[in-house]
């Protein structure tokens, strides 16, 4: 929001028409007597102090809300309203635009005088979920230490939220951590929940732009990972070349494949042939990759079971990505591919890192949400707006979307 400098509201004039003005005593300057100016009404004094800190979390900034009034305007805003035509039309549009570009769109009917100060502070809920905290504890640990900063008593948090800090990788302090925070921005917009979730579904029934992920182990309800190096890990033996088991015959030939020490899976044989395709996927589901990322393939050609040979084996070390290679073996070569996809929020070779989830680079400088969208062409249109082009160039790109839209 842009503070424009232009007062709707009148608080220097006094001074009524029998030039008289009213005057107060305030108790709290030594009953100095205090001009009030005609603008405000219900004037009495009131003493209220407190020290005490407020939070309530909210999963999707859409959750924040605002409300205005309607007091005593200014005598030049109300001036220049009457000169405005008694009708909106594309002919009249810009003078009514040049009025919100003097006056704005909103103005304060309401103040509080003292030190109330109120924010916004921005969780990493999966960075978070990565050091074993849970929003709701953060929440209560930012609490705590704004709490500390007015010298108020909350002991208990305190002990509680220093065993956090110290078990965290950083060893700092809460607010040092989960310091994406400015002063709250009261603007409307419009809020398009509509595009699909990149993990999880939309089931919470109270806030439609919430992703929430459900039976996975790897995974919290916010769809944050338990655990860095959580990965999906495919592995798929393709073919193999050359080999050669049999003195009289060709290769009776079976793969067998292992993760971590562990064998997970063998091919069926394929009979008598020195260069079979398997083409067979083993999917090890999700695997913690910090905790170990050894793959390892034998190649066997199969007599009796009993008495199979091992015509030679190899061992990888699997990351994130996909990737096909050989192995060298000791009668021929085996043919490999793996595809590793960290799991959400994670990156890396091994997907210890902590990925942000940035919205696109296209929308970063027109939104402050990224499911707050400039209302598309077509809606505007079909809402009676009178669209001309340069007032809607930013918006014909998004006129596609869904226009399942709510205002907040």
């Amino acid at each position: 929001m842009e503070r424009k400098g232009a007062f709707v509201l009148d608080m220097n004039k006094w001074k009524r028409k029998d030039k008289t003005c009213m005057l107060c005593s305030n108790p709290y300057m030594e009953n100095k007597k205090q001009k009030v100016p005609t603008s405000v009404v219900d004037w009495r004094p009131n003493h209220s102090c407190s020290m005490k800190v407020a939070s309530k979390l909210h999963r999707s900034s859409e959750s924040l809300l605002r409300v205005s009034g309607t007091p005593k305007l200014h005598q030049e805003f109300r001036k220049a309203v009457k000169q405005l035509p008694k009708i909106y039309s594309p002919e009249s549009k810009q003078r009514f635009y040049k009025l919100i570009d003097n006056f704005g769109t909103h103005y304060i009917t309401k103040v509080k005088l003292g030190g109330s100060v109120r924010s916004v502070t921005s969780i990493r809920q999966c960075q978070a979920s990565l050091q074993g905290l849970s929003v709701e504890e953060v929440q209560m640990c930012l609490e705590a230490e704004a709490s500390v900063s007015i010298k108020a008593e909350i002991k208990t948090e305190s002990k509680h939220c220093q065993k956090d800090v110290n078990k965290m990788e950083s060893k700092t302090s809460f607010s040092g951590l989960f310091n994406d925070s400015h002063y709250i921005l009261e603007k409307g917009l419009w809020k398009n929940c509509s595009d699909r979730c990149q993990a999880g579904i939309k089931s919470d029934s109270k806030d439609p732009c919430v992703c929430q992920c459900h039976n996975d182990p790897a995974v919290n309800q916010d769809c944050c990972p338990t655990r860095k190096g959580m990965a999906r890990v495919i592995i798929t033996v393709q073919r193999a070349s050359d080999l050669w088991g049999d003195h009289s015959t060709a290769t009776d030939g079976y793969v067998k494949v292992s993760f971590n020490g562990m064998m997970r899976q063998r091919t069926p044989v394929i009979y008598n042939n020195n260069n079979p395709h398997w083409a067979m996927s083993v999917d090890l589901g999700t695997q913690d990759l910090s905790a170990g990322n050894k793959v390892r393939f034998e190649v066997w050609d199969q007599d009796n079971n009993w008495d199979d040979d091992l015509l030679g084996a190899c061992e990888q070390d699997v990351s994130a990505g996909v990737k096909e290679d050989l192995c060298a073996l000791q009668h021929g070569r085996l043919f490999f591919k793996w595809e590793v996809k960290c799991g959400p929020h994670l990156s890396g070779g091994l997907c210890t890192d902590y990925q942000r989830s940035p919205m696109s680079q296209s929308l970063e400088k027109l939104h402050v949400s990224r499911h707050a969208h400039p209302i598309p062409k077509a809606i505007l249109l079909e809402m009676g707006v009178f669209v001309d082009e340069a007032s809607s160039q930013r918006n014909q790109s998004l006129s596609a979307e869904s226009r399942k839209v709510d205002v907040i």
